[in-house]
């Protein structure tokens, strides 16, 4: 693994183009794969390299919840109303450092997009799943999957739920289905995929314009001219050492969501070509402590007897709170009435006791703040 940026490869050094076509992209996740679809769908000779030997990407082993809304079939038939409006507020809000351009387009484009979804081949159930949780457990078409109702949240903008899951059970590689079925549009509309095939460097030409990619699939390489390239290759969550480099705080937590793959080269492709980076430094985290939803009844506290977060808030928002807090150490506080084991082991069963005074003393919390 590496943190180092390619060198971009000359054009004119190129006396030998393995390939010409108008849209080369690199990765087949969703996002590449969405890319592909849409190119050739408007007329592009479209290719797709991707290092692994199938697609998918950390794509397929996601639970397929997009987030939908203004107005959504789904919502329509669950009868609850949503505006652009109101979804592009809350996303303003919740955001921390806000671009409002893109929020307002994806806000604007989001029914488009359901129905961008649907026109792959299949159909988002129409249902809706009232419980808190962090995924439908069933095939639940609709459900809260974030801090809508959540103060201050549900103040600034009017609640709607758009947490739309694919038909598929479970927490995990329903979106594996939407990768599938870009798979099978790709190949109706012509897309060449190559697996087990890699870009290695950018090509630009003598205005530093980026005009292809080399590639390397296992002993080969060679070179691709494109009047346009994409790069969809995911994070780095697997690169060892740039997360050390930006994300330092991660190295200490044992658990990680990738494929192998994950290594940042898209990112230090792209900076090799001149982009800018931003926010590198972000991560999504998190220790869900629910479901079952009865345990958002208990009270989060800190080891110094403190809250510091709404209970009920989405379960990335809770851990992102919780690593600022003395220690990046707190504790879920419920009754005997309350208590259920929750479903994940994220976040470990520690012990009971018969009153508050014995539980501060065993947890070193401050007895009269707690």
């Amino acid at each position: 693994m590496s943190t180092g940026i390619p060198e971009t490869v000359a054009a004119r050094s190129i006396t030998d183009w393995s390939d010409e076509v108008d849209v080369v992209v690199a990765g087949f996740g969703i996002a590449g794969g969405c890319a592909a679809v849409e190119a050739a769908a408007r007329g592009a000779r479209v290719l797709v390299l991707e290092r692994a030997g199938v697609a998918g990407g950390t794509t397929a082993l996601a639970g397929g919840h997009f987030y939908l809304g203004g107005g959504t079939g789904v919502q329509r038939a669950t009868g609850h109303e949503d505006s652009a409006e109101q979804m592009y507020e809350y996303l303003l809000a919740v955001a921390r450092d806000p671009e409002p351009e893109k929020i307002r387009a994806y806000c604007d484009g989001s029914v488009e997009h359901f129905d961008w979804l649907e026109s792959l081949g299949f159909e988002f159930e129409r249902s809706y799943y009232p419980e808190k949780a962090v995924i439908q457990p069933g095939t639940q078409g609709l459900m809260y999957t974030g801090n809508e109702k959540v103060w201050p949240y549900r103040d600034q903008a009017i609640p709607a739920p758009r947490g739309h899951k694919v038909p598929v059970a479970g927490d995990t590689q329903g979106a594996a289905m939407i990768i599938d079925l870009l798979v099978k549009r790709a190949a109706a509309l012509g897309v060449e995929v190559r697996y087990e095939t890699g870009v290695t460097n950018l090509i630009a030409d003598a205005d530093d314009a980026v005009v292809g990619v080399s590639w390397k699939n296992l002993g080969k390489t060679g070179a691709v001219r494109a009047k346009s390239v994409v790069l969809a290759t995911g994070g780095f969550v697997m690169n060892s050492e740039m997360v050390a480099e930006h994300v330092p705080w991660l190295t200490e937590k044992p658990f990680v969501l990738g494929t192998p793959f994950d290594d940042g080269l898209g990112i230090r492709l792209g900076r090799s070509a001149g982009g800018e980076t931003c926010m590198m430094d972000q991560a999504f985290v998190t220790a869900p402590v629910y479901p079952p939803a009865k345990l958002l009844t208990g009270i989060v506290v800190n080891r110094n007897g403190e809250r510091f977060v709404a209970e009920d808030s989405y379960h990335a928002r809770t851990s992102a709170f919780v690593l600022d807090q003395p220690g990046a150490i707190a504790y879920l506080i419920v009754d005997s009435e309350h208590m259920e084991r929750p479903n994940f082991p994220l976040a470990p069963f520690i012990d009971g006791w018969e009153t508050v005074e014995e539980m501060a003393s065993a947890l070193g919390i401050p007895y009269e703040a707690l």
